[in-house]
């Protein structure tokens, strides 16, 4: 129950109460005392369990979360819907309702009555309720959005009034360039040097390094580099990298070893593309000049004054961290360390909330649905905490452990950067999450047990053949769908399902069962995932295990993981692994300072309604 501390606040908090108590009354009018501002940040996976841990050990100091803790409302825990997958408990949160009526039931899954073997992102199919953008929208209010899942800008229904969306695909891959000195020569030969350098000592050499050469989408990209000696020592020893690039729109920006820099280019349609740049190695003698540069972005995002505004003030895109990069070097391969991977997640943090803070300085929007990537990043490739964990010791434990504080704490002081910039007497700030983390030992291969049981043929990439097959599992995370081809008759369903059940449940990989639960599709009532669109047995994994979204090597069932971290576990409403709970905390117009327990995923869009002052979202979009 809410406090009873009298304030012009109080009608806010008297109208949330009644409406989280009549949930079931979802098209009642709007509660009184509503017409606020609300800022709704999802911070994906980051567990309850580990925010509370940090808060308490006094490693959260940025002074973000503290304001929640000090000002607001603090929740035990977030529970999630099930599967504890990203898609489905964004899209949840975003309406209000289980995947039984949004039809989103996994990150990856078969869109009931669509072709036979065609694979539908969660994140992009059609999203079987209305949402909250669209029920603002429908009331009169304006909405903003940072990258939200399910707002993609792909369509009407899936847009706020102004937006940037996620940008799943680099322009150009990222690469490395290896220089020696012979690779450089006197800067201006047979010319004077140019005059706008700095000061330096002894000659300055320089060199050209062509970026993506060979790529069909290249424009001939490249770089211009001058090494500088910048100690008036007497000796020749080069310390600083000036790096320019032809087309683009900014002076020569200055590099020290271990130091980024990052390259505009302003003649892509979104206004500006970007590549960030470190100098990994940079020895006085030049023998040995290593950099890393960056895959290329541009954002996405409408209407084209929303897009252009971003671009004027230099928010564009930077891309995740490059996790293709940073585990090559544990394979012995050229790529990037943990402290460059840390650095690139830290800044991909600073882009979303720094968005989140410019979005909230706008006078244009009532509503702002803001995401934040990093926590979930971070899990996926750093939960290094068991000894049966491939390549563990406990010297990567602390160093991956002390890896995913640097990355709490920058969404901390991020945190604090968009608290600053908000009004809190007009605005209610909620933060919360989809999901958190379990550690990872092993993969599972649905489909190489479907071949073994004779209902799946696989082509040469370890791939399910649809058209040569009788059932197919879809996978992400810790569930599989498991689907039969409609050519499987009704007689002959009954048998296939039992016998995979079976087969299933016999499922062991070192001794240890991999599989937790098995659900026919008419037992999925009390998951809240009953849709169309669920498989015809839904598969939840032993924490601990994953299921492999694709083919392991020799088509085997089984083998070592390749990420550290996951989620998409059963979790039952607050049954699983507590690891797998969410957060929430709120803290503004509204709210009084005070500890709750559980919090559901589906009653945050209810609170965001009656904070927003309109119904909540429709059960028919």
């Amino acid at each position: 129950m809410l406090g009873h501390r009298k304030s012009p606040l109080l009608p806010v908090a008297s109208a949330l109460t009644a409406l989280l108590l009549a949930t079931a009354c979802r098209t009642a009018a709007p509660p009184a005392g509503g017409s606020g501002r609300v800022i709704l940040v999802s911070l994906d996976g980051a567990s309850a369990t580990e925010l509370h841990r940090l808060y308490q050990a006094g490693a959260l100091q940025g002074g973000g979360f503290s304001r929640f803790y000090d000002e607001g409302e603090v929740a035990s825990s977030l529970t999630p819907v099930d599967p504890t997958l990203t898609a489905v408990n964004h899209i949840s949160l975003a309406t209000g309702f289980p995947p039984a009526q949004t039809g989103i039931v996994s990150n990856n899954f078969r869109v009931a009555d669509s072709p036979w073997g065609e694979r539908t992102s969660g994140f992009a199919a059609p999203i079987g309720t209305e949402t909250l953008w669209e029920a603002a929208k429908r009331q009169g209010k304006r909405t903003g959005v940072w990258a939200f899942p399910g707002a993609d800008d792909t369509s009407p229904r899936r847009r706020g009034d102004w937006g940037l969306t996620y940008v799943g695909r680099a322009l150009r891959t990222s690469s490395r360039a290896y220089l020696s000195r012979a690779s450089f020569r006197p800067s201006g030969a047979g010319e004077a040097e140019p005059a706008d350098l700095p000061q330096h000592f002894g000659s300055a050499l320089s060199a050209r390094v062509e970026i993506d050469e060979g790529s069909p989408e290249a424009a001939g990209r490249s770089l211009e580099l001058i090494a500088l000696d910048v100690d008036d020592d007497g000796e020749e020893a080069y310390g600083e990298l000036l790096v320019s690039s032809p087309g683009s729109d900014r002076a020569r920006q200055r590099l020290v070893p271990g130091g980024w820099c990052r390259i505009v280019w302003s003649e892509v349609p979104s206004g500006a593309a970007v590549r960030w740049i470190k100098l990994l190695d940079f020895p006085p003698d030049l023998s040995r000049v290593r950099l890393y540069i960056g895959a290329e972005y541009a954002n996405q995002a409408y209407p084209p004054k929303f897009a252009a505004d971003l671009a004027d003030r230099d928010l564009i895109w930077p891309g995740p961290p490059d996790d293709d990069s940073y585990e090559a070097t544990w394979e012995g391969k050229p790529g990037i360390d943990l402290s460059t991977w840390t650095e690139q997640t830290a800044r991909f943090g600073d882009f979303f909330l720094d968005g989140i803070a410019y979005g909230a300085g706008r006078p244009d929007w009532d509503l702002l649905l803001g995401y934040v990537p990093t926590i979930d990043e971070a899990g996926h490739e750093l939960l290094l905490e068991e000894s049966r964990q491939p390549q563990f010791t406990p010297e990567r434990k602390n160093d991956f452990a002390a890896a995913r504080r640097d990355v709490w704490q920058s969404i901390d002081r991020g945190l604090a950067r968009l608290l600053a910039a908000v009004d809190l007497r007009t605005t209610t700030v909620i933060l919360v999450s989809d999901h958190g983390m379990v550690p990872v030992v092993g993969r599972i291969d649905p489909n190489a047990l479907l071949r073994k049981a004779g209902l799946a043929s696989l082509g040469t990439d370890g791939r399910v053949v649809p058209a040569a097959s009788r059932a197919m599992a879809i996978s992400s995370g810790g569930v599989s769908h498991i689907y039969l081809a409609p050519g499987v008759t009704t007689s002959q369903r009954s048998p296939i399902l039992a016998d995979l059940r079976r087969r299933f449940a016999r499922l062991a990989i070192d001794g240890k069962h991999g599989i937790d639960r098995i659900f026919a599709h008419d037992e999925l009532g009390p998951l809240g995932l009953d849709h169309p669109n669920s498989g015809d047995l839904v598969l939840f994994a032993r924490v601990g295990f994953t299921f492999a979204e694709w083919p392991l090597p020799g088509g085997a069932i089984s083998a070592p993981t390749d990420v550290y971290g996951m989620h998409g576990y059963l979790y039952q409403g607050g049954k699983g692994d507590p690891r797998l709970a969410g957060i929430y905390l709120a803290l503004g117009r509204g709210i009084e300072k005070r500890t709750l327990g559980q919090v559901k995923n589906t009653d945050v869009a209810l609170r965001v309604a009656a904070y927003l002052g309109i119904e909540p979202p429709r059960r028919t979009p």
